[in-house]
């Protein structure tokens, strides 16, 4: 809210006094410009008699008296634009604030350098934020609180200036938000919430302001959405959630706030999704997932919430659609991945979640597309990649991931179609090209990646174009 807080009308004093100076006198400290920045009279190290501030621009920040330290009688400040931002006595009398548009932010009565007495705040739309009594510089008796709308927010008793009694508060619409009861500060007994369309949002027991003994939480519709036990303010034995259309979600227990236990999650229909168990709330052993037909979508082991060892995983007809090591979350060892029809997809090995051993991947009818190894995630050796009817169409060599050696690619008749040379991914010595008979068509030699000499066909001439 913005409560004005009288002391921010005061301002520190940095000032270095020599022990030998006199018990009174004037004081002027400035800008780094000759723009003065506070200007009064010290006795005995302490602001004493009127002071004044400035703004380093140079306008006038505040001015008001001080006695033995201690501000006294009437004081003003200003925004820097020059409106009044507040006005009022600080040893007995009415106190004031503005919003820099000159507003009125808030109005009440000072005694003593504290609030008391009654105290109103308001918006900057000219609408009453909040309103109630203070005594000694702390809120006493009934608050109320306001929306920018001018609809009540809360109702709240306080002693001492924390809250106790029977506290209410609206939604900006009128509906009912909260009602509880504090005592000294913390919430006790009863305490219901509800949505802005009146309907319950949770309702339990509270003990010194933690959540304890049954509670009850709802959709925005009406219907329950979970329900469960709280010892001092963590969740606690068996809980239920439900769907918003009533239908059991996910049930399991608690203990001292954390998962334990058997967890077991349902779709819609009641059928089982998912279930395994918890440790210290994270997943530890097999866990399985099901397909909403109850086949077996996935399965496989956890280890503090990380995947670890053999996961398999199958199409909605019971067919495997993958199978894979895992150690800390990261593949490690054989992986294979299916196609829907059961031709294998992929296989690959990795370790340390890095690709590293032989690679191979398939279309939907089992016919090899690329194969090779890896090496810590880089490709290493020989490289073949092959055409829609299962004939190699390229052929490469890899050192560290780096093309490195030849390469050839082939015609569809398996004739060679080009050969060319790499040096860590760079050109590299003699580039042939033939047509589909095995003729030379094209010949180039490359030197750091840079073609310098070339002799072409006089068939090759012939052609338009000459493909590489």
């Amino acid at each position: 809210m913005g409560y004005l807080n009288y002391k921010s009308v005061i301002f520190t004093l940095l000032l270095v006094i020599s022990s030998s100076v006199l018990k009174a006198q004037i004081v002027t400290e400035y800008w780094k410009s000759e723009i003065k920045k506070h200007e009064g009279k010290l006795i005995n190290n302490e602001p004493d008699s009127i002071w004044k501030y400035w703004y380093q621009s140079g306008k006038i920040k505040a001015i008001g008296a001080y006695e033995n330290g201690l501000q006294i009688g009437e004081w003003n400040t200003w925004y820097e634009s020059g409106s009044k931002k507040s006005e009022g006595n600080m040893s007995e009398g009415s106190f004031k604030t503005w919003y820099i548009d000159g507003k009125i932010e808030s109005d009440g009565f000072m005694l003593n350098r504290k609030k008391h007495g009654k105290w109103k705040y308001y918006y900057q739309n000219g609408k009453v934020e909040a309103e109630g009594l203070m005594q000694k510089g702390m809120k006493e008796g009934l608050w109320v609180y306001y929306h920018d709308n001018g609809t009540k927010k809360e109702e709240t008793n306080y002693i001492d200036g924390v809250e106790d009694g029977i506290t209410t508060r609206w939604h900006k619409n009128g509906q009912i938000e909260m009602t509880g009861t504090f005592i000294k500060g913390e919430l006790n007994g009863i305490t219901c919430w509800y949505y802005d369309n009146g309907k319950k949002e949770m309702t339990g027991k509270n003990i010194n302001g933690l959540q304890d003994s049954l509670w009850i939480f709802y959709h925005k519709n009406g219907n329950i959405g979970s329900t469960g036990y709280f010892i001092n303010g963590k969740q606690d034995s068996t809980w239920t959630y439900f769907y918003e259309t009533s239908e059991k979600w996910k049930q399991g227990n608690f203990k001292n706030g954390s998962r334990e236990g058997k967890w077991i999650t349902w779709f819609e229909n009641g059928k089982v999704f998912k279930e395994g168990d918890f440790v210290n709330n994270r997943q530890n052993g097999i866990w399985t997932i099901w397909w909403e037909n109850s086949q077996i979508k996935e399965t496989g082991n956890y280890k503090d919430s990380l995947f670890d060892g053999t996961w398999v995983g199958f199409f909605k007809d019971g067919k495997k659609s993958f199978e894979t090591e895992y150690v800390n979350n990261l593949n490690h060892g054989k992986s294979t991945i299916w196609w829907q029809n059961g031709k294998v997809k992929l296989e690959a090995n990795y370790q340390n979640g890095e690709f590293h051993g032989d690679y191979k991947y398939c279309d939907n009818k089992g016919n090899m597309i690329e194969k090779g190894s890896y090496i810590k995630d880089k490709k290493q050796g020989k490289w073949t990649y092959y055409d829609l009817y299962g004939n190699v169409f390229r052929e490469e060599n890899y050192d560290n991931g780096y093309l490195n050696g030849k390469i050839i690619t082939y015609h569809q008749n398996g004739k060679v179609r080009s050969e060319e040379f790499y040096k860590k991914n760079i050109k590299e010595g003699y580039y042939k090209m033939y047509d589909d008979k095995g003729e030379l068509l094209l010949k180039a030699k490359y030197k750091n990646g840079e073609k310098i000499d070339e002799y072409v066909s006089e068939k090759a001439k012939a052609s338009s174009t000459i493909n590489k």
